[in-house]
């Protein structure tokens, strides 16, 4: 990840079966070997893939109380996209690492 010149989304699921650390290793190492990369980091309450589909307000019997994948793409992949592919908007307002928490409701 030496030199990387474009800006980069690693994004990633906290319940991705298929490799649960690799989006953590990509963003650890563009920012290690291409320091002056603009480099973001999501993570989400997903499985593999799940960030881009229609429908992720729930994992199995897990509800989120969302749809966390529209959530994601309306606040965070289009303005990034729009921003550094069309020129459009801004991303001021977009940290560098998101990752997505559950809050649990107090049991009385």
């Amino acid at each position: 990840m030496k030199d990387v010149k474009p800006a980069m989304l690693v994004v990633g699921g906290l319940f991705d079966a298929e490799d649960c650390y690799g989006a953590w290793r990509l963003y650890e190492a563009i920012e290690k070997q291409s320091p002056g990369t603009d480099n973001r980091l999501v993570f989400g309450p997903w499985s593999h893939g799940q960030w881009g589909g229609s429908n992720a307000d729930a994992l199995g019997n897990i509800q989120f109380g969302s749809n966390t994948a529209i959530w994601y793409q309306n606040t965070i992949e289009i303005p990034f996209f729009n921003y550094h592919l069309k020129g459009k908007g801004s991303i001021s307002t977009l940290a560098e690492a998101t990752v997505f928490l559950q809050r649990r409701k107090q049991l009385v």
